[in-house]
């Protein structure tokens, strides 16, 4: 069985890719049948060489592990060893997503709690100008209260009336 493993841009290899022959083979379907849903859209495939090759999870998905395996004697076929490797692959990437994602919730909570104390810190100041504004208007207050308590003198006591004013 040839297995092309085609190279990202970056070089990396790739999930190895089943000629359509081979992927007929491990899944236990006509050629027909792959071709069938190839040609509606149902399975992705890609180029390499010219030659029509098909990632095995494309294959695993288009037809699941599910369905009756072939057995030849008393062990399974390859499907089934690339349906384990698939899974194993599938299970170590959902690991190191959900590490990511733990790392990334930290990440956040820690911004958080930043925030919070910055919020907190300009409560405080905000409060501290609040008291002081009240304090000052107080006693602002304080003498204008004084000046309107006083009380108001009558007109004319104190002066001399003009009757008494010699000429």
């Amino acid at each position: 069985m040839r297995i092309h493993t085609p190279l990202s841009q970056h070089g990396h290899e790739h999930m190895p890719k089943v000629t359509v022959s081979e992927a007929a083979r491990l899944s236990g379907v006509p050629r027909s049948s792959i071709y069938k849903k190839i040609k509606t859209g149902e399975m992705s495939i890609e180029k390499v060489d010219g030659r029509t090759v098909i990632d095995p999870s494309e294959l695993a998905r288009v037809f699941p592990s599910d369905r009756p395996k072939i057995k030849r004697g008393s062990t399974t076929t390859p499907i089934d060893s690339l349906q384990d490797q698939l899974e194993t692959v599938d299970s170590i990437a959902s690991n190191q997503a959900c590490l990511q994602q733990v790392e990334n919730l930290k990440h956040h909570i820690e911004t958080l709690l930043d925030t919070i104390k910055m919020m907190k810190e300009d409560k405080d100041r905000l409060l501290t100008l609040l008291e002081t504004k009240m304090l000052t208007d107080q006693r602002e207050q304080i003498p204008e209260q004084s000046k309107k308590s006083k009380p108001k003198k009558p007109k004319g006591s104190g002066k001399k009336s003009k009757k008494g004013k010699k000429k």
